[in-house]
C-alpha cells in the first residue's frame, strides 16, 4: 500500500518513475539484500526531485480549493467511514486528502453551485494545457474548459499535471510563442517526455 501511494502521488512526475520501479522490482525479485521501504523511498524522492515542496501559500490555496471544490459535505456522518476505506477502495491520494481537509479544516460548506464561466473579450484568447490522463484535472474537462473560455486547447499525452518548465520542450515552445505573440496552432497534441529506465541501480 505504501508503494502503491507512492506511485500514485508521483504519477504526474515520469523522472521519478524508473527510481520507483527499480525498488519495486527489488522488493518483488530479492535483488538487492534490503530493498528501501516506502518511508525511504519517498524521502529519496523528496531530495532529488526538481519539483519545488509546497510552500505555506501554496498549501493554504490547495486547502480553500479543496474545502469549496473536492471534497463531500461538511459534517457528513459518512465522513469517517469514506476515509477509513479511501485506500481499500482504490481511491487516490488526492481523494483522500480532500476528505480530510473538509471534514477536520474547512470552516465553512463547499460550493453548492459551480460559478458559471464567461468568455470575456481579450486581445489573446486563453491557452488551455491538458493531459489525457491528467490524476487532478481530468483531460475529459480540457474541451469543455477551452469552449466555456473561448481558448485554444493544446492535448498533452501522459498523467502530467504541470507542463510548462518541467522539462518538455515543445509544451515550452507553445508557451512562450503563446506569451510573446498571442497566438496558439490550433489541433496540437504533445507528447510527454519518458525517460529511459537505464540500468539497476545496484549492478
Amino acid at each position: 500500500m505504501g508503494y502503491f501511494q507512492i506511485l500514485d502521488a508521483q504519477s504526474r512526475h515520469p523522472d521519478t518513475w524508473s527510481e520507483i520501479a527499480w525498488v519495486i522490482s527489488a522488493k518483488i525479485h530479492g535483488t538487492v539484500a534490503r530493498a528501501a521501504s516506502p518511508a525511504e523511498l519517498f524521502e529519496l524522492i523528496e531530495e532529488d526531485s526538481p519539483h519545488p515542496l509546497l510552500s505555506s501559500d501554496m498549501n493554504t490555496y490547495l486547502t480553500i480549493l479543496n474545502c469549496n471544490e473536492t471534497a463531500p459535505p461538511a459534517g457528513s456522518p459518512f465522513a469517517e467511514q469514506m476515509l477509513g476505506s479511501s485506500d481499500s477502495a482504490g481511491s487516490t491520494t488526492e481523494e483522500a486528502w480532500a476528505l480530510e481537509e473538509q471534514t477536520e479544516y474547512c470552516l465553512y460548506p463547499p460550493s453548492a453551485v459551480p460559478p458559471k464561466i464567461q468568455p470575456n473579450e481579450m486581445e489573446a484568447q486563453p491557452l488551455i494545457l491538458q493531459s489525457d490522463h491528467d490524476p487532478n484535472t481530468p483531460g475529459m474537462h480540457g474541451p469543455t474548459t477551452a469552449a466555456a473560455t473561448g481558448g485554444t486547447l493544446v492535448r498533452i499525452k501522459g498523467t502530467v499535471h504541470c507542463h510548462f518548465d518541467t522539462g518538455n520542450d515543445a509544451v515550452d515552445a507553445v508557451v512562450l510563442n503563446y506569451l510573446r505573440t498571442g497566438e496558439v496552432p490550433e489541433g496540437l497534441y504533445l507528447d510527454t517526455p519518458r525517460p529511459s529506465p537505464g540500468p539497476a541501480p545496484w549492478a
